[in-house]
C-alpha cells in the first residue's frame, strides 16, 4: 500500500476521532488519559501558567520507580518502592495527605521500582510490579481483592528491565502485555480468561481498538507488535519489528484502523493499515524513534519525542499521510502530552516545556524552570489544572497551572 492509497482513508479517521470527543474533568484513572490517547480537555489549565513559575501545591515521596499517576474521585494513585517493598498510595488530590497505602515485597535498586501506572475502574485499583505482581485494590480502603502471579500463574516471562505495561480494563475483563502477546483476566475475581503462549512480553500497554469488525487489543512484544481478538486471545495479525535490547516502550498509536509504531535507538517509526487477518505498511523511516514515551496524535499530525534517554532529543511534528516531518525543536530528552490544542513536555531535568499543537510551525507559549530534580522519565498527567509530575527517585510534585 503507498501513501498516496492511505490518505483518504487516514482522513475519514481522523474525522471520526475528532468529533469523538475528549475527557470529563476531575477523572484520569486510565493511562493516558479517559481516553486512552495522551490527549484530554482540562476547562481548568492554562497554557500560559507555565511563565508565571507555577507553584507546587505539594510534594510526596513515592519511592523510587518510573510509574505515572491515576486520578479518581479526588484522589490520587501512585506506586514507588523503598525498604524492599513496593507501595501503592491512595493521596489527596488537594493536600497530598495520605488516605491509605498497600505494601508487599518489591524489587529495589538501580532503576527499580514499579513502571505500571495505577488504574482505577469502578471502584478498584489495578497496579502491576516490575516483577509480574497484579493487584486489585479496593479504592476505599486498599484492601486486596484479589492477586495474580504472572509468572507463576501463567508461566511469563519479565523482559530485561521488568513488566512495564498497565492494565486496560474493558467491560469485565483486565488485560495485560505478558507472555508472547497478551493475556486476560476476569476484573471480579482475576481468574484467567485467555493467555498466548509463554514467553517475553514487550514493555508497552495493551491499546484496543476495532479492525474489521472484531474488538481487539494491539501491543507490543519483544521482536514484534500484534493484533489480538479481545475475546479470545486469538492473534489475528503480528508484523515484525525488532530493536536493541528488546525495548518496544511506546505504545502502538490507534489512527482508526491504523496503528503508528515507534521505538528508540534509531530504530524508527512505521504506519500500519491492520485489519483481521493482515497488517501492511504504509509507510516506515527514522522520522521519530521513541525511547519511552508514546507520541500523541493530533488532526492527522502525530508530535512525539525522537531521541533517547540521557542524550539530546528533538521534539517532531510528524505528518502521518506520509511520514514526513512537518517541524522540529531541539529540546531535552522527556515524554509528551496533549491538552487543549497544547504540547506539553516533561523533559527529564524537570522542566515543563508548553507549545501549541499547530502542525504548521513549532510555537512555544513557554517553559519553567527545573519542578524536580533529574531523573523525569514518567510522562506527566493533567487533571483539574494540576499537573503531576515525579522523578525516579520518588519525588511526586502536584504543580499548580490553573487558571
Amino acid at each position: 500500500m503507498t501513501a498516496y492509497q492511505s490518505i483518504p482513508r487516514l482522513g475519514v479517521c481522523m474525522a471520526a476521532i475528532a468529533l469523538a470527543g475528549s475527557v470529563v474533568a476531575g477523572e484520569h484513572g486510565r493511562w493516558r488519559g479517559p481516553e486512552g490517547t495522551g490527549v484530554v480537555q482540562d476547562p481548568l489549565w492554562d497554557p500560559s501558567s507555565v511563565n508565571r513559575n507555577p507553584s507546587v501545591l505539594w510534594t510526596f515521596d513515592v519511592g523510587v520507580g518510573y510509574s505515572s499517576v491515576g486520578v479518581s474521585g479526588g484522589f490520587v494513585y501512585a506506586s514507588g518502592n523503598s525498604d524492599g517493598k513496593d507501595t501503592v498510595f491512595c493521596l489527596d488530590a488537594k493536600t497530598g495527605q495520605t488516605r491509605w497505602t498497600h505494601s508487599y515485597p518489591g524489587k529495589g535498586g538501580k532503576m527499580g521500582g514499579p513502571r505500571a501506572t495505577p488504574v482505577i475502574d469502578r471502584g478498584f485499583a489495578y497496579a502491576v510490579s516490575q516483577a509480574g505482581e497484579v493487584l486489585c485494590l479496593d479504592v476505599a480502603a486498599g484492601g486486596v481483592k484479589w492477586k495474580v502471579d504472572l509468572g507463576r500463574d501463567l508461566g511469563a516471562k519479565a523482559p530485561q528491565w521488568g513488566h512495564s505495561g498497565s492494565v486496560l480494563v474493558e467491560g469485565d475483563v483486565v488485560y495485560l502485555n505478558a507472555n508472547r502477546w497478551g493475556a486476560a483476566l476476569d476484573r471480579q475475581n482475576g481468574k484467567v480468561v485467555w493467555s498466548s503462549p509463554e514467553g517475553v512480553c514487550g514493555y508497552s500497554t495493551p491499546v484496543p481498538v476495532v479492525a474489521g469488525g472484531k474488538r481487539t487489543i494491539v501491543l507490543f512484544g519483544q521482536e514484534h507488535v500484534a493484533g489480538v481478538e479481545m475475546a479470545t486471545g486469538s492473534k489475528l495479525w503480528e508484523f515484525e519489528w525488532k530493536t536493541s535490547w528488546d525495548v518496544n516502550a511506546a505504545d502502538p498509536v490507534m489512527v482508526g484502523e491504523m496503528v503508528l509504531i515507534s521505538s528508540g535507538y534509531r530504530r524508527g517509526c512505521a504506519l500500519l493499515s491492520v485489519g483481521t487477518d493482515k497488517v501492511e505498511t504504509v509507510w516506515e523511516n527514522k522520522a521519530l524513534s521513541s525511547h519511552f514515551a508514546t507520541p500523541v496524535v493530533i488532526e492527522g499530525h502525530a508530535y512525539g519525542i525522537d531521541g533517547n534517554a540521557g542524550k539530546k532529543s528533538r521534539l517532531v511534528c510528524l505528518d502521518l499521510s506520509n511520514g514526513k516531518v512537518k517541524w522540529s525543536q531541539e529540546t531535552a530528552f522527556g515524554s509528551v502530552i496533549a491538552a487543549n490544542g497544547h504540547l506539553v513536555v516533561l523533559d527529564e531535568n524537570g522542566v515543563i516545556l508548553i507549545a501549541v499543537a499547530d502542525s504548521a510551525a513549532y510555537r512555544e507559549i513557554g517553559r519553567s524552570g527545573s519542578m524536580l530534580k533529574k531523573t523525569c522519565w514518567t510522562v506527566p498527567v493533567l487533571c483539574d489544572g494540576i499537573l503531576y509530575c515525579r522523578n525516579d527517585s520518588g519525588t511526586l510534585a502536584a504543580v499548580d497551572m490553573r487558571k
